[in-house]
């Protein structure tokens, strides 16, 4: 606990710090106050330099929009001496494993942590005094970056290496709790913590909860003007997608929700706008919306599209292929749009349950499931039983509450921000 108390004490006193003139109209991230401040977290001897790694990619930049391992490569007295990328990479966004590279523009070697390892390797290790995480997550569980954390964190406390978060904004906002919980048989790197779905904490709040199980010498830099409440489009920061179909705000609302559909053969990347739209080849758009809108879900209306085949995921893309020879080849024409009308009191988890209840009643063995994806994603075999089994999908929501209301608990000691 001696670590959890290092990390407190660090960001009370830096979050106390007054804010630059210059980042009155906008949130500061950790990033860049450590730009400002770095000297106070390092502890280092009187003119040495600490080696660092750093664990980031393209959407860490600072509020003026320079990619931040540029910035912090900068900086007289602090040595970056490697990066490290989560999924997708580094400056690029794959969506396969991703191999060792150099970085052309620091000339700085990048390691991944999604290719043969998923963790740093005590070689990535050898010549770093602590690793630097900054990278911009969503606020969901099954998101990988903050797996990434967690592993590099283990690997920091194997190493005796010091950990430094560089807090981010959660840009779906930070009071909204919703999904079930994980159970520990379902641990994997799509959830590698018990939380729920949506956890409303920060990279830094998840470190510092991460860290009751780790106990590794952590340090969280905390932003300055940031609240639980806000929005990322309240932030004043630039957008820069964190994945690559992570392309807007509204994608990232919807996200906690439309991802099961990723276990499925419903498409939920349909069009420009992934997460917006979701579809198959044999469903009816049209009438699914309108079953949809007469459930009067709150925050979210809905209404049927037409997509023309260049739009939709290709079949060698699919997770599941369908199950009748129509389904495998004809291209999909009609999906239903989610349209958000209220996000502070949408629940897109419960969004997602309801359509699959409605596709899994009116459309049978058409509706392919792979199970063990679809529950490592809800934490749980029983979402997707009950939905099976005809339960109705709001009942299934409702017994997340009691839940939630405990991980509210046992976050609170975690939280940075009012």
């Amino acid at each position: 606990m001696r670590f959890l108390a290092h990390a407190v004490v660090l960001a009370v006193a830096l979050a106390s710090t007054a804010r630059p003139a210059s980042a009155q109209t906008a949130t500061l991230t950790g990033a860049a106050v450590l730009a400002e401040r770095h000297g106070q977290i390092w502890n280092q001897a009187a003119g040495s330099r600490p080696r660092v790694g750093i664990i980031t990619n393209r959407s860490a930049v600072m509020p003026d929009g320079t990619p931040d391992v540029d910035a912090l490569a900068r900086l007289p007295d602090l040595d970056v001496v490697e990066i490290l990328s989560p999924e997708h990479g580094f400056r690029v966004n794959s969506q396969a494993k991703v191999g060792d590279s150099t970085d052309p523009i620091t000339g700085l070697p990048v390691y991944s942590l999604y290719g043969k390892t998923l963790a740093p390797t005590p070689a990535m290790l050898a010549h770093v005094d602590a690793l630097v995480f900054d990278i911009q997550d969503v606020g969901v569980r099954f998101y990988t970056y903050i797996s990434t954390m967690y592993l590099a964190m283990e690997a920091a406390a194997r190493s005796h290496k010091k950990f430094v978060v560089l807090d981010r904004p959660d840009p779906i906002g930070g009071t909204i709790l919703e999904g079930p919980m994980l159970r520990n048989r379902f641990r994997s790197f799509t959830g590698i913590f018990p939380l729920p779905v949506r956890h409303g904490m920060t990279v830094g709040e998840l470190a510092r909860l991460f860290n009751t199980r780790i106990g590794c010498d952590l340090t969280v830099v905390p932003m300055i003007g940031w609240q639980r409440d806000m929005w990322w489009d309240q932030t004043g920061l630039p957008w820069v997608d964190p994945s690559p179909a992570m392309v807007c705000l509204t994608a990232a609302e919807l996200y906690p929700g439309m991802c099961f559909f990723e276990a499925t053969n419903v498409d939920p990347r349909l069009g420009p706008k992934p997460f917006e739209q979701f579809g198959a080849p044999w469903l009816d758009g049209d009438r699914l919306a309108q079953q949809l809108d007469r459930l009067h879900l709150p925050g979210v209306r809905f209404e049927g599209v037409a997509v023309t085949p260049g739009e939709a995921r290709s079949r060698d893309d699919w997770r599941l292929a369908a199950r009748s020879q129509e389904a495998a080849i004809v291209p999909v024409h009609q999906a239903v749009r989610v349209i958000v009308s209220d996000r502070d009191i949408l629940r897109p988890v419960r969004v997602a349950m309801c359509a699959l209840s409605l596709i899994h009643k009116d459309y049978g063995a058409l509706l392919a499931i792979d199970p063990r994806g679809f529950d490592r994603l809800a934490g749980t075999s029983s979402v997707l039983s009950d939905l099976l089994s005809g339960k109705d999908p709001l009942a299934i929501a409702a017994a997340w509450g009691a839940q939630d209301r405990s991980f509210a608990r046992e976050r609170q000691p975690f939280l940075l921000y009012p």
